[in-house]
């Protein structure tokens, strides 16, 4: 099988652009977290379409992605909420691999909802690997594009095989939904949640407007009790954990793993990916669910990644 090599310019940087794939497992022990895409289901679905292995590296965007100029021919696909993207000022569809030639631009504006999106390239983007993930962890400056996000006149290539095609695409009745006035997020209470909430079926929050890669904030809109310490416990992406005031925090794909907060709650993996996408102000609902749930609903996702894309090949 004949490889051929890619390469792509940015020309524009976006906010927070940064290599990601599914991240990496087993680190915690090393203090290491898993980082990835913060939204798993758009990596899959961006890679899928392209014909690229689920996990294969991605360019993730965050808020406004970057201009790019391809120095090759390539075959790309965005899944993303709401933006316009152009090709050669011509605007492009989300969810539908597209054929770029050597010399298109491609430019990605504003997110008009959530807030990551990702860039997919048929093959596979050259880029370093730590624990086996090309996930970039910026604190720690390991994978991806020597640790950090992508800047103005960076140029990254990619490895493509010559003999193979991909042209996926979604329907629009398909696409992942981003917007609603309410979200509902199912999770799985703590030891530490009777002593905290009044209510531990369900309670309502409010995002606050420092959300990152390590966490997103929010304000409980139930009666809290005040904060207590716990012997440092494990915590991993979902986990509320209880910062007193009325305060908690949904760690995230970058965050520490472990931590002395009283933990709330653990929000279950079929809704992580759905939250990092919340904007400041969203007003949120969680709601306790039983461990057999939380894997039937962790199930039911991965049967809708694996069927949702077509391949413009099939009948």
């Amino acid at each position: 099988m004949k490889m051929e090599t890619g390469k792509f310019e940015i020309m524009s940087a976006g906010l927070h652009t940064t290599i990601q794939d599914m991240g990496r497992f087993g680190c915690a022990r090393w203090g290491f977290p898993p980082s990835g895409g913060m939204d798993i289901r758009l990596v899959q679905i961006a890679n899928r379409l392209v014909g690229n292995r689920h996990n294969a590296p991605v360019l993730e965007f965050a808020r406004k992605g970057d201009t790019i100029r391809f120095l090759s021919a390539a075959i790309i696909a965005i899944a993303s909420p709401d933006v316009e993207v152009f090709c050669n000022d011509v605007p492009i569809s989300l969810f539908k691999a597209l054929e770029v030639k050597q010399g298109d631009v491609l430019r990605i504006s504003h997110l008009k909802t959530g807030n990551f999106g990702y860039l997919s390239i048929f093959g596979e983007i050259e880029a370093e690997s730590f624990y086996e993930s090309f996930s970039t962890h910026t604190i720690s400056q390991t994978g991806g594009y020597f640790g950090r996000k992508l800047q103005t006149g960076d140029q990254l290539r990619w490895k493509k095989t010559s003999d193979e095609t991909a042209t996926g695409i979604i329907s629009r009745n398909f696409h992942p939904k981003f917007e609603s006035l309410e979200q509902t997020f199912r999770c799985l209470p703590s030891p530490e949640m009777p002593k905290i909430l009044e209510n531990v079926k369900k309670f309502r929050a409010k995002v606050a407007s420092d959300g990152n890669r390590m966490g997103f904030r929010i304000s409980l809109n139930s009666i809290a009790k005040p904060a207590f310490d716990i012997q440092s416990s494990a915590t991993c992406p979902g986990t509320i954990q209880y910062t007193g005031n009325g305060e908690a925090v949904v760690l995230m794909r970058d965050a520490q793993v472990s931590g002395g907060y009283p933990r709330i709650a653990q929000v279950i993996s079929a809704d992580i990916s759905r939250f990092s996408q919340l904007r400041p102000g969203s007003e949120i609902q969680f709601e306790s669910v039983d461990s057999e749930t939380a894997i039937r609903l962790h199930r039911h996702q991965e049967m809708y990644l694996k069927n949702t894309v077509k391949s413009s090949n099939q009948k």
